[in-house]
């Protein structure tokens, strides 16, 4: 095992143990029904499973549907880092899969990871009728690397030959997406690969020979067909180690005629410190409630 490998592994430690004591203090929402580990590829891998969770005693049959991506820096994480999140957007009047997929070093090497999230849609296409979702409004969310595997999701679903290239096909269409604390730009870190701690991460998602990997340039997503994207959320805090990110990326999508909405919570309007992905991590804060009823609202404002 590499250094890298080693530090890699320490680190999913170091944040499975923090994730374990966060979610020690959080409680599940009143008035949810959860449906969890649903095997949506069949193989009874553990990184193939989604939850269901949706607004319980309602009176519509049908719900908007979200579908979350969790972040991890490709490399941590499952699913469960996320429920609470994904059942508090339920709480808003939306069913949510929240779902896992294979992590870079198992067996999640681009693009298995990205053909996990696409064999999680097609299961929900081939299940909607067993499930309150309402398939005329699907919408996508995804905070950190997920936010990052969400854009691409968004980039190959409106575009046929990115889907071709990378072996997928899209089952519908989003209404519109929602972006937290992303990583939107992989150039700035091929920029770094002197520090061997990227250079790894490069290979870990591309191969040793990252650098003339033919779909290199795609995962930087502004290199995609950004004008064909639905509406965008996108969200930040000045505490986020990647807000530059977030910013850089709502200029691509003014430049592309987008319609989107920026939310950059400021440290002064905040009780506690505004980290990354802050409002994925403590849904019950004030500045997190706010912060998701905002994109709730905006996916509202685009169903039809």
């Amino acid at each position: 095992m590499s250094a890298c490998d080693r530090f890699i592994k320490r680190l999913g430690t170091f944040f499975e143990n923090s994730d374990t004591k966060r979610m020690s203090t959080q409680f599940e929402p009143d008035g949810i029904e959860a449906v969890f580990d649903i095997d949506y590829n069949g193989d009874k891998n553990e990184f193939h499973l989604l939850d269901i969770y949706y607004p319980a005693n309602a009176k519509q049959s049908k719900f908007p549907l979200i579908i979350d991506i969790h972040g991890g820096a490709w490399v941590y994480g499952k699913k469960d880092i996320n429920k609470f999140y994904a059942m508090n957007l339920a709480k808003e009047g939306f069913a949510v899969v929240n779902l896992s997929y294979r992590l870079l070093q198992f067996d999640g090497a681009f693009p298995n990871n990205v053909r996990d999230i696409f064999d999680a849609l097609n299961w929900v296409k081939d299940n909607a009728e067993k499930y309150p979702f309402d398939m005329n409004n699907i919408f996508l969310t995804g905070d950190s690397a997920g936010g990052h595997l969400a854009a691409y999701t968004t980039a190959i679903s409106t575009d046929s030959e990115l889907a071709e290239k990378v072996g997928v096909k899209a089952p519908f269409q989003f209404r519109s997406v929602g972006y937290t604390c992303g990583v939107f730009d992989v150039e700035v870190f091929r920029k770094k690969a002197n520090i061997s701690l990227i250079r790894h991460l490069h290979k870990m998602f591309l191969g040793n020979d990252y650098k003339r990997h033919p779909m290199l340039d795609s995962l930087t997503i502004k290199n995609n067909k950004v004008q064909k994207f639905p509406p965008v959320f996108i969200s930040t805090g000045q505490q986020d180690y990647v807000r530059k990110q977030t910013l850089n990326f709502a200029k691509v999508l003014e430049e592309n005629g987008l319609e989107f909405e920026l939310v950059d919570f400021k440290r002064k309007d905040s009780t506690k410190p505004l980290t990354h992905v802050f409002n994925v991590l403590f849904p019950e804060r004030p500045e997190s409630i706010s912060t998701n009823k905002m994109m709730c609202n905006f996916f509202k404002e685009n169903i039809k």
